[in-house]
């Protein structure tokens, strides 16, 4: 009896231990998808935010087309990285704080730069031309001092995921202490 009891003890813990296992695995896995995932929709951002770019560096505001174009880029960037954050609010449970935090402060970023040009966008082609002058300026320099040019999320090896996001992180800090708290 004393040996059957010893076995079933062993067995229960072999068992625990194989299904800790198994579901430690299993959220490796889920963590590792969830980040490969927000990786690639994170560099779609920033592709966004350099295409923006492109678009600002060759300004042409008296057209309509290219109004239309800077719009949509604009709207285009936002959108993705709204979709970005929302993905990682779904995934949360399986993101490292970091990545999340930075998800969060591109979002914030992205907001800023949406709600604060959109508008005047929009109705540029009815401002005078010192202010429509003055708004192309000044979406263009938030759009310089938010893109981080040659920049991408690494999705290759753990190591540099992490250091992506860090330094992601990093300049989104700087951008929001410079930018959006001033305001």
């Amino acid at each position: 009896m004393k040996i059957s009891r010893n076995m079933f003890i062993i067995f229960v813990i072999l068992l625990i231990v194989i299904m800790s296992l198994y579901a430690w695995k299993e959220y490796k896995f889920q963590e590792l998808r969830a980040i490969e995932q927000l990786s690639e929709q994170t560099n779609q951002v920033l592709f966004s935010l350099i295409s923006l770019q492109d678009i600002l560096e060759r300004p042409d505001w008296e057209n309509e087309k290219y109004q239309k174009e800077v719009l949509q880029s604009l709207k285009s960037f936002h959108l993705e990285a709204s979709e970005s954050f929302n993905v990682a609010n779904q995934k949360k449970r399986y993101l490292p704080d970091e990545i999340y935090v930075t998800l969060h402060k591109l979002n914030l970023v992205t907001l800023y730069i949406y709600d604060t040009y959109e508008e005047p966008l929009r109705e540029i082609r009815m401002q005078d031309p010192e202010k429509r002058q003055q708004t192309a300026l000044n979406l263009s320099n938030d759009i310089k001092d938010a893109n981080f040019k040659n920049f991408t999320i690494d999705p290759y090896t753990d190591k540099s995921i992490r250091n992506s996001w860090h330094y992601l992180n990093t300049e989104l800090s700087k951008y929001i202490e410079t930018n959006i708290k001033s305001n």
